[in-house]
């Protein structure tokens, strides 16, 4: 909870400072549920470095079939990033995507971008 309450902060006031930790701590994928937190943040900041850890963390566990930790979290984030930015990164992982969660109910990708796009909302009217 410290770590995701963290990321939370680190969003809200902007503390980019911490984006490499944050990063870290998203590769690493130590602790439950706090991916989400990491990739909120990192979708805030927007910035290089924060595309570049989400894409990595996508290149290595959307190969990883038996690790369902927070691919659709860090999908919905590049799709925040893409509309933010007007790009089109995450079509990049849509194939990967689909032979990833063939096996996997209840995982749909829309779903995990509308959540992330409300908490997103939510965040950023809390920094206001």
């Amino acid at each position: 909870r410290t770590r995701i309450t963290g990321a939370y902060f680190a969003q809200i006031k902007g503390f980019t400072e911490f984006e490499t930790t944050i990063g870290t701590h998203l590769l690493k994928s130590q602790v439950c549920y706090a991916g989400e937190g990491y990739c909120l943040a990192l979708a805030s900041f927007n910035t290089k470095s924060s595309r570049d850890f989400i894409r990595t963390y996508l290149n290595y566990y959307l190969k990883k079939n038996d690790l369902w930790y927070d691919q659709g979290y860090a999908m919905a984030a590049l799709n925040w990033m893409d509309e933010v930015n007007s790009t089109n990164i995450m079509d990049e992982y849509l194939e990967e995507w689909k032979v990833f969660t063939q096996n996997i109910e209840n995982w749909n990708l829309q779903e995990f971008i509308s959540q992330f796009n409300s908490k997103m909302r939510i965040l950023d009217s809390l920094e206001k």
